[in-house]
Order: C-alpha cells, then structure tokens, then sequence
C-alpha cells in the first residue's frame, strides 16, 4: 500500500479495511482537533494528563473517545482514569495495579491496552515478551481493568524488514493470547512513517499525529 496523500483519503482507507485511526493531538491546538472532529475523527490520543485536561475543558463532545498514550507517572494515574476514555500504555503490572485501584475507586471498569516493547530497547518502556507471558495471569485478574488489546512500536529508523518483523511479532502474540482471553482483540502499531507496514501485518489501530495536521 502506498502511503495516504489526504486525511480523506487515509479515512476511507481505514473504514474500508476496519482499521481505526487514532489522532495524536499532543502538538495540536484545540481548533486543529476540532477540526480533525469536523473531518470524521471520533479517536484523539494524549501523552499528558494535563493536557488532556485543559483540551477537555474547552471541547469535549460526548462521542468523541479520548485515549491516554504517554508513559503514566504513578501520581498522575486517578487524574488519568478520570479523564480517559482508555489507557493504551499500561508498561508494568505495577502500573496495571494502580490503574485498576484508581477504576475501582471511581467504580469504572476502564479499557486498557498492555504496551510491549520487543525492539530490546532498555530506554523504552513496556512489556518484553517474556515479562507479557510471566505477568499475564496477574494483569487479566485485575478486577477494574478490562485488557483489550496491545500497543507496540517499531524501530526507528529501521529498514521495512526489521519494522515488519517487530509488527509479526507482536501479531503473533495478540493471536495467541486470543486463544485464552477471547477480549483482547486490539493492537495499536503504525505511526505516520511505518503505518502502512502495520496495517499489512495485521494492526487494527494507527496512530498519526503530525501528519494529519499537515492535511488539515
């Protein structure tokens, strides 16, 4: 697949292929996300809470699903229950833990995504192979968190092949761990330079920031 050249073009791409596209609007200001509403975008992602906030509180229209994912710092974790729509960088049980905490105190049940990291970066945060299978059984007994899919990024820079491979893996992983929690259907990989080899290996959410504001 080549690369989208319009926001409208990139939109009826993912209806037809059942892919969501998820707006990055941490750089954006509130009017570029009202546009983007205006556009067909019911998905916008944050990276802080507070900014998530302060954008809220000048326009939040009941359908439109905010999504937190930026690396959650313990003390931001109740502000960020409150706020979101889902959580889509749970890194840690630990996190999981306070997360769910946090849910069952403003008694919510609040879809999360486990992020895994698979590039062996040691600077990036989220799940190994080997912690997501470990931890597993733990993270799905969690009572106020629902797990519905998993997030991961590739390399960057990376040749296709190493991006690729990065993607199947992760595929490979979200198919197998549907096999025991039917649930977790979601995985959320491609941003604006590797989308294209996401949405071919499988992903079922995008995430574009920079690039859709360029198109508005």
């Amino acid at each position: 697949m080549a690369q989208c050249q319009s926001l409208s073009e990139l939109l009826a791409y993912c209806h037809t292929h059942s892919v969501a596209l998820l707006a990055v609007t941490k750089y954006a200001t509130v009017e570029q996300i009202q546009a983007l509403y205006a556009a067909g975008i019911r998905r916008v992602g944050e990276n802080k809470v507070q900014a998530m906030q302060d954008k809220q509180a000048v326009f939040n229209p009941p359908d439109l699903e905010w999504v937190m994912i930026g690396h959650l710092q313990r003390n931001k974790v109740k502000k960020a229950v409150a706020a979101s729509h889902r959580i889509e960088s749970i890194d840690s049980l630990q996190l999981a833990r306070a997360v769910s905490n946090a849910a069952a105190e403003l008694d919510v049940m609040l879809p999360v995504y486990l992020q895994l990291n698979l590039t062996g970066d040691s600077h990036k945060y989220g799940f190994s192979s080997a912690e997501f299978w470990a931890e597993l059984p733990a993270l799905m007994a969690l009572p106020n968190i629902a797990i519905t899919g998993c997030m991961v990024m590739g390399p960057h820079p990376a040749s296709d092949a190493a991006i690729v491979s990065v993607f199947q893996a992760a595929r490979g992983m979200v198919d197998q761990c549907q096999a025991y929690h039917r649930a977790v259907v979601g995985l959320s990989m491609g941003m604006s330079h590797d989308y294209s080899l996401a949405i071919q290996t499988g992903s079922t959410q995008i995430r574009l920031g920079s690039q859709l504001l360029e198109w508005l």
